[in-house]
């Protein structure tokens, strides 16, 4: 399973967001991202997604217990 990370998006010089990365590449159709933080506990990023009614009649389908191919 890949991590995705906190990115700081610059358009040139300027600052314009965070957004979402999986190995150095920004992940599409990010709309927005909120960062909790609290003393006590783990920050929390939770991050909204623009979809197409396409993307719901072909959803891919991902198996956890499915054994990995080496």
């Amino acid at each position: 399973m890949k991590t995705a990370k906190l990115c700081k998006v610059y358009r040139g010089e300027y600052f314009i967001g965070f957004g979402l990365a999986i190995d150095g590449e920004l992940i599409s159709n990010l709309i927005s991202t909120t960062l909790t933080t609290k003393s006590d506990e783990p920050n929390d990023i939770s991050a909204v997604f623009s979809r197409h009614m396409a993307d719901a009649d072909n959803p891919i389908t991902i198996n956890l217990d499915a054994p990995k191919d080496h």
